[in-house]
């Protein structure tokens, strides 16, 4: 999966950053969470999170903050290592790194 900044369309993820649904399931065509919230959402697992996200955080002394694009400085998404909330389901704790699907563009590559 590659997403793009919507803004500039210049790529802020591609492999092998790997985006998790809700659930912690690496990203498909389908969603299993009902939750409108959740699905407007994509996660990022802590340990595979590009450079720019890695400074944002330690900025922010992995606590919380916002995540603009490294290019155009657009509001991506967000992150929170403070809450700790859950899914809809109440069945998972959510990942602490989240894109909003609306601000990026997202395209699949076969492997």
């Amino acid at each position: 999966m590659i997403l793009k900044c919507r803004k500039c369309r210049k790529i802020v993820l591609e492999p092998p950053q790997i985006v998790v649904s809700a659930h912690g399931k690496i990203v498909n065509d389908e969603e299993e969470c009902l939750s409108v919230l959740q699905n407007s959402l994509w996660y990022l697992l802590d340990d595979t999170v590009p450079k720019w996200i890695s400074l944002a955080v330690e900025k922010d002394n992995w606590t919380r903050g916002k995540l603009s694009c490294p290019h155009c400085k657009a509001r991506l998404g967000s992150f929170d290592f403070v809450s700790g909330s859950k899914c809809h389901c109440q069945k998972y704790i959510l990942p602490s790194v989240h894109i909003v699907k609306e601000k990026v563009d997202c395209s699949y590559v076969q492997m």
